[in-house]
């Protein structure tokens, strides 16, 4: 009886107990005394976390409206060892420019809470102003002063920030004598640069981070090399205002993160225990891209990971980089000016991990050779997008490489010997100039979860069935890709529907040299001539030169006319074939021409199955008789953009006996010739938005003609010969 009845006694303590508790739960405090105040709990305590006894250790503050009470209560729990306070300004509906909302005026208090002195537990302080607006495409910031004596703080405060705050020469004493201090950050702030050496007698300060505002000259501070307890030194958006700097004093120093606007050398070659360097040049479209002359680095042998992002480097630094034995992370991100990047082996070729080497804004490419690539066989992460590499060495040594970009490059093929890259996870091709079929052995990279091949000129073939692909693209807005997915396969990641693939008959492989129907398919790489023979010339390849697709590698007419463009410098947005699709012998079928010059006209004679062609001219076009020889025409849609008095319509159309369907648009053609007759297949003619004012006698002999179009042209008066189309259907004056 009396065990029973013990257990029942400590059932019944540790009930109540625990109510109790949760009745005067600290957070349960503020949230009641702000309703009750008809503030919003949930808009002003962004985090509020008690311990086992329910008093409040971590609280987040966000003071848009609160009163000085208010803000005293809130803050009278002196268990909060870990508190982020923001006193928080909002834009008013009123515009002082088209593009900027004025500040309201905090209607409750701003000042640095006393209160916050008064914390004995205090360890973390975050405390910013949000005094902030946009303003077009930049932002204007606004720093509140700090009255003197607000920030002698509690003495076991370890981690310090403060933002958008103005700091006088007294509230930096008051945060050198917290010699608890482990980190300070001090962000978009304005204090004088030379009392930041206060700080040299804080001897367990390991981390400073110092965020200047963007658009102001504010210098990088003085004497940082007195504060020798220093491991980690983030410097950002600072402004050079001596030609060196000098950092030796910084012993301990293991991350510096620098940060300039300007050019200035930087002599870190002492820092013994230096691991990680980075030095960032500025990013911002508005304050400045870019340092255009290169820096004076003095590189302690030790670093191991480095990242050197918009800036200008000369050989010299290249090989200062390429010398360092032990860097695992390397990333240049190099500005237009800089050197070409001739480096063939790396110190660092068997420890390093991840590399990226990319542009800052401007696209040029300074990497002429990459056969070094090939030896960095510890590799997991590559990046080189937007370099306008036109080719990457075969990778097969990079047995670890898990991710690669080489997005917005100029790469015309699938880089060889990807499907040995067997770790690989992220593939990014996107925006290339790829016309190429995607090999099928990309599908042994079972561990792949990223694909992207979009925005390419043109890829064929069966799309990917890797089970580990989560996301993959191949959408474009420069041509349909004709892609089809495998018979019996659902692949999750697609986006748009795409047809099966057609499953072939079992072709075998020839052994003789011979191929086509009877004979097999030729080997591997080699392709099957129009007489039935394997070889690898142009005479044998050529879909134009009658090249068979079913028994072999061709390259098609697309295809040729896209390497010959290449060869003369036209790619990508310079190209003047926006749309080729081929039939299915691998010859143009349809076609359209977005910078319709002569000199690509007069080579319209060599695509002898195109049907479809489509022509924007925006410069004066001589004549258009290579067309005679398509005779497989049905449809031709033509736009002359160009002012042209003496432009007359162009009678070599009139020879393509099997044009069904014709569109003309130039304000500058005024009549039609009576070769027009000729056309006795034309079922449609559309010349809507050009200057005719009649029609020839001879055009009512357009027997065929079911649809004309002639609004906004310049006719008087209704042309009679009409009347004489007894087929017609729709017409539109």
């Amino acid at each position: 009886m009396n065990i029973k009845f013990i257990f029942k006694a400590l059932s019944f303590t540790l009930l109540t107990s625990f109510v109790f508790a949760s009745e005067t739960d600290d957070c349960n405090e503020i949230q009641k005394y702000l309703e009750s105040k008809s503030l919003d709990y949930t808009k002003t305590i962004g985090k509020c976390i008690t311990n086992d006894q329910g008093k409040v250790i971590e609280l987040q503050v966000n003071n848009e409206d609160l009163q000085e009470e208010d803000v005293n209560k809130i803050l009278s729990y002196d268990s909060i060892k870990d508190l982020e306070y923001n006193v928080v300004f909002t834009e008013s509906d009123e515009r002082d420019t088209p593009y900027s909302y004025v500040l309201n005026p905090h209607p409750g208090f701003t000042s640095f809470p006393s209160a916050i002195a008064n914390l004995p537990e205090l360890e973390t302080l975050c405390f910013n102003y949000k005094n902030i607006r946009k303003v077009k495409y930049r932002y204007d910031l606004y720093q509140i002063p700090v009255e003197d004596g607000s920030l002698k703080l509690s003495k076991k405060l370890k981690k310090l920030t403060l933002g958008q705050v103005e700091l006088s020469s007294e509230n930096l004493k008051e945060i050198s004598s917290i010699t608890s201090l482990e980190e300070i950050s001090i962000n978009y702030s304005i204090f004088n640069e030379n009392d930041i050496s206060s700080f040299e007698n804080l001897e367990n300060l390991t981390k400073l981070v110092v965020t200047n505002p963007l658009g102001v000259e504010k210098v990088i501070p003085n004497n940082i090399n007195k504060i020798k307890s220093l491991k980690e030194l983030r410097i950002l958006n600072g402004y050079c205002e001596k030609p060196s700097y000098d950092f030796s004093g910084l012993n301990d120093l293991e991350i510096l993160y620098f940060g300039i606007t300007e050019v200035c050398s930087i002599d870190i070659s002492k820092l013994d225990k230096l691991s990680e360097l980075y030095i960032i040049g500025p990013d911002d479209i508005h304050f400045g891209v870019g340092i255009k002359s290169s820096l004076s680095l003095e590189l302690p042998k030790n670093i191991k990971k480095m990242g050197l992002e918009s800036l200008t480097f000369s050989a010299d630094e290249y090989k200062s980089i390429a010398s360092l034995p032990d860097l695992e992370e390397l990333s240049l991100v190099y500005y237009s000016d800089s050197a070409k990047f001739d480096i063939t082996s790396l110190e660092c070729h068997n420890k390093l991990k991840r590399l990226t080497i990319s542009p800052a804004h401007y696209h040029n490419n300074i990497l002429e050779n990459l056969d070094f690539l090939n030896n960095l066989e510890n590799l997991t992460y590559l990046d080189l997008h937007e370099t306008e590499i036109t080719e990457i060495p075969q990778l097969q040594n990079l047995k670890k490489l898990e991710h690669l970009d080489l997005s917005r490059n100029k790469l015309f093929k699938f880089p060889s010997g990807l499907s040995s890259l067997k770790n690989l996870e992220y593939l990014n091709l996107y925006e290339n100039e790829i016309y190429d079929e995607i090999p099928e052995s990309l599908n042994n990279l079972d561990r792949l979860k990223y694909f992207n091949v979009s925005d390419n000129q043109f890829i064929k073939g069966k799309v990917l069935i890797i089970d580990s692909l989560q996301e993959c693209s191949y959408n474009s807005y420069i041509a349909k890709y004709e892609l089809c997915v495998p018979k019996g396969y659902e692949v999750k990641c697609l986006k748009d529907s795409y047809d099966t693939c057609e499953e072939g008959g079992n072709i075998g492989e020839s052994n003789d040299g011979k191929c086509g129907e009877g004979n097999g398919k030729c080997p591997d790489g080699q392709c099957c001539n129009k007489d039935g023979q394997c070889g690898t010339s142009e005479d044998y390849c050529l879909a134009s030169k009658g090249c068979q697709t079913d028994y072999g590698h061709c390259v098609d007419e697309c295809e040729q006319i896209i390497e010959q463009l290449r060869n003369m410098g036209l790619t990508g947005i310079n190209s003047p074939i926006s749309k080729c699709i081929l039939n299915e012998k691998g010859k143009v079928k349809d076609l359209k021409l977005f910078y319709g010059q002569q000199k690509y006209i007069d080579q319209l004679s060599n695509l002898s199955d195109l049907e479809t062609l489509d022509i924007e001219c925006s410069e004066i076009v001589d004549n258009f008789k290579a067309i005679r020889q398509n005779q497989k025409l049905t449809e031709i849609n033509l736009k002359l953009y160009y002012d042209d008095n003496n432009l007359e319509f162009p009678e070599d159309i009139t020879y393509l006996e099997n044009l069904k369907t014709l569109e003309i648009h130039s304000l500058s053609l005024k009549s039609l010739p009576s070769s027009i007759k000729k056309l006795k297949n034309l079922e449609n003619l559309l010349m809507n938005r050009c200057s005719l004012t009649d029609l020839p006698i001879e055009f009512g002999e357009l027997n065929n003609l079911k649809k004309l179009d002639l609004s906004e042209n310049q006719f008087s008066e209704f042309p009679e010969v009409i009347s004489s189309l007894k087929n017609l259907e729709y017409l539109f004056l």
